[in-house]
Order: structure tokens, then C-alpha cells, then sequence
């Protein structure tokens, strides 16, 4: 019946239904809060990720954001994008991001988009995220962190 349909959503309809379950949810760890990159994110949800992360850092003043990203085959330009305005973001609120756990894929994709940079911060998984957090550089000093020049790696 004519009368039953329900109008088309709109585009922005559409984006806040999708913004009611965050494309990447985050966990309070130890005074951080932690997430898992599980699936590529098209433009929209890239976006609504990288928002959710803002708002949830402001809101719980972590002392740093750790994202996952072992099982993510690549980043796009556009995810690339969000990340880095991400991570622009949480240095002005006083909080880092660090990006755990990269593929090779993913980092070689990373470098030739031209996203790596020696001020974003990468560990080879989230225990030695946490262990950077804990013991590195300076301690809760990210300062000596980001002036150092080093992207804090850990071996392995």
C-alpha cells in the first residue's frame, strides 16, 4: 500500500544510524583507551571512527589511544587521511596515538600514500604499546617521545 512506505532516508539519516555503534569500539586499559581495527571502513565509517575517537578522548582523557591494526590487510588514502587527522586531533588535546600491530602490507601501503612519519608513533603489537607507555622515553614525559625524532618502534 501506498500510504505504508516510508520516505527514502537522507544521507545524514543514514550516517547517524550508523553512528549509533562505533565502527572501531574503544576500552578504558590502564588509563588509555584500546581498539581493534577488525575490517576495512569505507569512507563514511572511516570518518564516524575517527569522530567517535575524538569524542571519546575528550571525554575520558586518556593518557594515550592505541588502535589495532594486526588484522587489517590495508589502509586506504582516505582512512590514511582520517588517521592522520586523528592523530593531529589528539596531540592538541595532549593525548597520542599510537598505532599497534601493522602489517607489512598495511605500513608499505602507509609509505607509499606518504603517511609515515617519524612523529606518529607504531609498536609491533599492543604489549609493547603498553610497555612504551609504561617505561619509555621519559615515562608520562611524551614530550621527550615526540622531540626525540623517533617513532617509538619496539624491536622485534
Amino acid at each position: 500500500m501506498i500510504g505504508d512506505m516510508q520516505e527514502p532516508k537522507t544521507v545524514s539519516e543514514s550516517v547517524e544510524e550508523e553512528n549509533e555503534s562505533p565502527a572501531v569500539p574503544l576500552l578504558r586499559v590502564s588509563g588509555c583507551l584500546l581498539g581493534s581495527i577488525q575490517h576495512g571502513l569505507h569512507d563514511v565509517r572511516a570518518e564516524q571512527m575517527g569522530a567517535y575517537i575524538l569524542r571519546e578522548a575528550q571525554n575520558r582523557r586518556p593518557r594515550a589511544v592505541i588502535l589495532d591494526f594486526s588484522v587489517i590487510p590495508l589502509v586506504d588514502s582516505f582512512l590514511s587521511r582520517v588517521l592522520i587527522d586523528v592523530h593531529r586531533a589528539l596531540l592538541l588535546m595532549g593525548t597520542r596515538l599510537i598505532m599497534a600491530g601493522l602489517p607489512d602490507p598495511v605500513i608499505l601501503s602507509m609509505v607509499e600514500l606518504g603517511v609515515a612519519s617519524p612523529d606518529i608513533i607504531t609498536t609491533r603489537d599492543i604489549d609493547a604499546a603498553f610497555d612504551l607507555i609504561n617505561n619509555g622515553p621519559g615515562g608520562d614525559d611524551w614530550s621527550l617521545l615526540a622531540s626525540s625524532g623517533t617513532n617509538g618502534t619496539s624491536g622485534g
